[in-house]
């Protein structure tokens, strides 16, 4: 069995079940045990199809598409189907062999996934979704070339996949001497991504990487590469401008709110954000609760129930401002921000919401407390932020937004899409660890005296 060396995570193992397309076959271990699937190890909570890939492509040289993750059976680890692509020679990888679907060891494959393996052979989804088959990938580049019609589109064979499923994907696809494509496609609770993307790349178009087309069948889009993620490209320029884009596209989206809600955008409105208060507060007090690490002690229930009362009070001194509702982004971070030296864009809507834009900006303004230590760029972009908004708001009401917005921000994003906290993943030790982290950050954000002075200039 195969492992990602140097990884001290959480290791998940994987059978591997890699087919040929040309022969509609799969490989298996020459040297294992008879005709049973490679494994290998990766780290958990990373891409699992960018990690596959990676490491399978590393150690046999070949390009490689994850087709599909089937489900974990109780004795079997998680088996992923992937197709070997790139192989014009036809000379398989050092130590696997050939075999037909049938020939697997019973061991090695239950009846289900044999018979889910030999549809996505035949190129036949059935009911799985678009991604599950051989042969998508050329059907999504035939897309892409259809789509762009500016220029001819010719793709030099590199292909980067950082998420696969039956239904979504996020797939880069390299050209010989044009722009890279994005292929982005959701589904389930992320469904409303496309049509909110499509929304806001009409609306104000500079803002996003530049959209090509959708798909309503698979529920995919094409957007061209925008640039480098934040995070690889830290400067002040960088920062300035992602304040410029943020407050251009949410003056621009305080006209079409009701537009956004209606695709999909979730409802965060100051009375609807203190309506999930309690809910909130209580999954705090439950993640203190759970608590068992002796380095810093656990925020008390008459803490978190003072908290509680002085968040409830912000929101409505927020609401009081009178801050045109607008777009908040609510999943902020370096990733998602895409700048290239001249300009910056935004991209990943699927957290998206409506609420006070100044909680999306305290995000951004985080993003440059860590990236400059000594926080002259956080001031910086203050202060250009402030200047988009003097057109239609008073230095007070600013200023007192700006007071206010650091701990509703955080209980802005830990309501999310989840406001209910009725999802399976709320109750894992690593999210509630985290949920403990944020509820210190909101103790001491409510200690700020700025924040206590506006709320008494309210009060």
């Amino acid at each position: 069995m195969m492992s990602v060396n140097g990884q001290n995570a959480e290791q998940e193992e994987f059978r591997v079940a890699l087919v040929l397309p040309w022969s509609r076959m799969v490989l298996v271990d020459k040297h294992g045990e008879t005709n049973r699937l490679p494994r290998i190890s990766i780290p958990k909570q990373f891409r699992v199809a960018e990690q596959l890939t990676g490491v399978l492509q590393a150690i046999w040289a070949v390009r490689l598409i994850v087709l599909d993750l089937l489900p974990k059976s109780e004795e079997l680890p998680s088996c992923a189907v992937i197709e070997v692509r790139g192989l014009e020679s036809r000379v398989l990888p050092e130590g696997l062999m050939a075999v037909s679907v049938e020939d697997v060891t019973a061991q090695d494959l239950t009846q289900l996934e044999r018979s889910t393996v030999r549809s996505i052979l035949a190129g036949d989804p059935q009911d799985r979704g678009p991604f599950s088959r051989v042969g998508w990938i050329e059907e999504a580049q035939a897309w892409i070339r259809e789509s762009v019609v500016d220029r001819d589109v010719e793709f030099n064979g590199n292909i980067q996949q950082l998420s696969a499923g039956r239904s979504s994907a996020l797939v880069c696809f390299e050209t010989m001497d044009g722009p890279t494509y994005w292929l982005k496609a959701t589904s389930g609770r992320n469904t409303h991504e496309l049509s909110t993307t499509r929304l806001l790349s009409r609306y104000c178009p500079q803002c996003l990487p530049p959209f090509i087309a959708a798909r309503a069948d698979w529920n995919a889009w094409i957007t061209e590469e925008a640039g480098q993620p934040l995070y690889d490209a830290l400067s002040f320029n960088a920062f300035e401008q992602a304040t410029h884009c943020l407050a251009e596209l949410q003056l621009t989206s305080a006209a079409q709110v009701e537009d956004l809600l209606a695709c999909g955008c979730f409802d965060q409105r100051m009375p609807i954000l203190r309506s999930h208060l309690p809910a909130t507060m209580q999954y705090l007090e439950d993640a203190m609760a759970r608590q068992t690490s002796t380095k810093v002690p656990p925020l008390s229930t008459i803490r978190l129930r003072e908290l509680r009362r002085l968040i409830e009070e912000a929101t409505f001194a927020l609401e009081a401002l009178g801050i045109p509702d607008a777009l908040v982004h609510n999943d902020l971070n370096p990733g998602n921000i895409l700048v290239d030296g001249t300009r910056a864009v935004f991209t990943d809507w699927s957290e998206a919401c409506i609420g006070c834009p100044f909680l999306t900006f305290r995000n951004l303004q985080v993003q440059a407390f860590e990236a400059d230590e000594t926080q002259t760029w956080a001031r910086r972009i203050r202060e250009i932020y402030k200047k988009h908004w003097e057109a239609c708001l008073s230095e007070s009401q600013i200023e007192r937004a700006f007071a206010l917005s650091p701990p509703l921000a955080i209980v802005s994003y830990l309501c999310g899409r989840d406001p209910s906290f009725t999802s399976m993943h709320r109750g894992l030790d690593s999210v509630q660890s985290y949920a403990r982290s944020l509820a210190r950050h909101l103790d001491r954000f409510a200690q700020y005296p700025e924040f206590l002075e506006a709320l008494c200039s309210y009060v």
